[in-house]
């Protein structure tokens, strides 16, 4: 064993000293005055680079060439590139080095993805052409692969078994390194006396204090500047920051009360004190953040209104295609099946009005010099189209989840089946069962009676009556046979919660700026309950699921009613009607986006259904942001 450590970390320190960058070239981040700039001096045409790199839908992506980046790390490169450039959340960078032979990326997550571009930059043709020194060539190879991905298509990168071999063997060395690095830290963690821990939690908990207190008043400025509705998610945020700083104050009156603790409970009170106060400060953080992207979309509202009208020109031309798609998808399915979709269309068309018309008023705003009131109906314009978008994509992706909903219908069939033989065996006398019973036999005769129907709803409603039936079950059947029915059911529940999850988050964030804290605190409370339904025994966890379900489901019609009552008190006047035909449509998604993501979720087919995550790498989602890097 000790001569394959050896190997092992000759190995790393050679793949470490040959990957060095020279400091003699090295290129310091800096601030991107164009799409694509070669700082290098290696690209040939430069004008074929900025052409291939403009390409992409809204001039959101970023290429820079460069000698070295210094002894930093890739991926912090291009961190500390993209914020001097000020890019946005939209936006993606990928910076190269030549003599480095890596390539850094960063992406804001909401249009380009980190998935995205590792995607693109990833695919070995690039690395291919970069290692050999085609630089024109791997430029315009990575733009073309993003293009290509945002468009929802897909593209082809084999890597080589003996680069794959490479990588798990350093990333194997990696963990190891790693392990023993987390295990000095706690080592060092845990020799640290209680006296330096409480000093440090004490200090930090006065600092974060006072940031808190700077955060509220910078608050203030931004609802002056802004308005109220502008501001309000930064006013949650604000709250419960406040809130981590009262839990955190009660810890430290406990601690310095005249009933001491033991070393452990103290010990335990200074680290959560410390936790709560770091939360806080990433809380402030994000708040700070969002304040500096609020000022910054004023600055440049003319441009943000222009791009949003290209891409709303864009998912205009798609929208033949799209009913095309559902014409032929006739040819293989009954209407019946895919009813709910035949009516995007026309639904994405009213969401394009609603888009064209924020814009006009958006417009109507800068005329009139007041770009902060142009900036609420942009974000509203964006969220509409980011709607439009998620429709077409799910017309793309029909074909495939009807097929497979066709293929899980049989099987639920049959499990459902075997539950009601099992309960006309061991059921007989116990009303709790018969009911069941009953239900399950209806929800079979339902899906075997030959009519069409929608085969998603279907599929819900016998694994809702298998689920039923499974409990009412549960006291009569063997140990192992309830082990084993329970671990299926809590997967159920665990994959349709998360769906209705992921569901309310995408609604509440595309109707944020009309979404009060009642809903999102719904949601709170919805995740949380799922967390501890993660940790809880497994007959427990079915129904706690099923709650954090329900949970999920009272924030979105919390959320509908607040834009509801918004339209109601006339708030349509001022552009906000765009608010109900995203309703609208929401119920419609909602309806169908449901019954899809209960079944092809997490928890069978692994692709997150319908919910409003990444659509065939186009990168829609708003959580799939961060950075990376990749050698060549």
């Amino acid at each position: 064993m000790q001569w394959i450590r050896k190997v092992g970390a000759a190995l790393l320190i050679a793949a470490v000293m040959l990957g060095a960058p020279s400091a003699a070239y090295a290129e310091e981040p800096t601030t991107l005055t164009n799409n694509f700039q070669d700082l290098a001096g290696v690209v040939n045409n430069d004008a074929a680079a900025l052409a291939a790199v403009q390409e992409v839908p809204g001039n959101d992506l970023w290429i820079v060439v460069v000698p070295d980046f210094g002894g930093i790390e890739a991926q912090t490169w291009a961190e500390r590139t993209a914020a001097q450039s000020k890019l946005q959340q939209y936006d993606g960078l990928v910076a190269i080095s030549v003599n480095g032979k890596e390539i850094g990326f960063y992406a804001g997550g909401t249009g380009i993805t980190k998935t995205l571009l590792q995607q693109a930059a990833g695919d070995q043709r690039v690395r291919d052409a970069l290692h050999n020194g085609e630089w024109d060539k791997g430029v315009q190879l990575i733009a073309t692969n993003v293009k290509t991905l945002l468009s929802g298509g897909s593209i082809a990168s084999k890597t080589p078994l003996y680069v794959l071999l490479g990588v798990v063997f350093l990333v194997g060395i990696a963990l190891i390194v790693s392990a023993n690095r987390k295990a000095k830290k706690k080592a060092a963690a845990d020799a640290r006396s209680l006296h330096e821990l409480a000093t440090q939690a004490g200090a930090e908990l006065v600092q974060v204090d006072d940031a808190v207190r700077s955060a509220s008043a910078e608050l203030e400025f931004a609802r002056a500047e802004f308005g109220l509705q502008a501001t309000q998610e930064f006013a949650a945020s604000l709250e419960q920051a406040k809130q981590n700083m009262q839990q955190a104050f009660s810890l430290r009156t406990l601690l310095g009360d005249e009933h001491p603790e033991t070393p452990a409970q103290q010990r335990q009170m200074n680290t959560q004190i410390l936790q709560l106060a770091s939360a806080t400060r990433r809380t402030l953080e994000a708040q700070e953040k969002g304040f500096s992207e609020l000022r910054n979309l004023a600055a440049r509202v003319e441009d943000k209104v222009a791009q949003l009208e290209t891409r709303r020109h864009e998912v205009a031309q798609q929208l033949p295609l799209a009913q095309a798609k559902l014409e032929n998808l006739s040819l293989s399915y009954s209407e019946a099946m895919f009813h709910s979709l035949s009516t995007y269309p026309d639904q994405v068309n009213k969401l394009l009005e609603s888009v064209s018309k924020s814009l006009d008023q958006a417009r109507e705003e800068i005329a009139h010099n007041d770009r902060n009131s142009a900036v609420e109906f942009t974000k509203l314009a964006e969220g509409t189209l980011e709607n439009a978008v998620r429709m077409l994509a799910r017309v793309d992706s029909a074909p495939q989840l009807l097929e497979k909903a066709t293929a899980q219908l049989s099987a639920n069939i049959h499990s459902l089946s075997a539950d009601v033989e099992d309960a006309r065996r061991l059921g007989a006398g116990d009303a709790a069962i018969a009911s069941a019973q009953q239900a399950a036999q209806e929800a079979l005769h339902a899906a075997q009676s030959g009519t069409a129907q929608d085969v998603l709803a279907l599929n819900e409603r016998l694994e809702s009556a298998e689920a039923t039936l499974d409990q009412a079950l549960a006291g009569v059947r063997e140990r192992e046979q309830v082990e084993l029915k329970q671990l299926q059911s809590a997967a159920a529940a665990k994959a349709s919660a998360q769906a209705v999850i992921d569901e309310a988050e995408s609604f509440i964030n595309g109707y944020r700026s009309g979404v009060g804290p009642d809903a999102r605190t719904y949601l709170a409370r919805a995740r949380t309950e799922f967390s501890q339904a993660l940790h809880a025994p497994l007959e427990q966890q079915t129904p706690l699921f099923r709650g954090a379900a329900s949970l999920a489901k009272q924030a979105i019609t919390t959320a509908r009613n607040s834009l509801e009552n918004d339209r109601r008190s006339g708030s349509d006047d001022s552009g906000m009607g765009s608010f109900l035909a995203g309703m609208v449509i929401s119920s419609v998604l909602n309806g169908v986006g449901r019954g899809f993501n209960n079944n092809f979720g997490s928890g069978n087919f692994g692709g997150g259904g319908f919910s409003g995550g990444n659509f065939g790498g186009g990168g829609f989602s708003g959580g799939d942001s961060g950075s990376g890097r990749i050698g060549f």
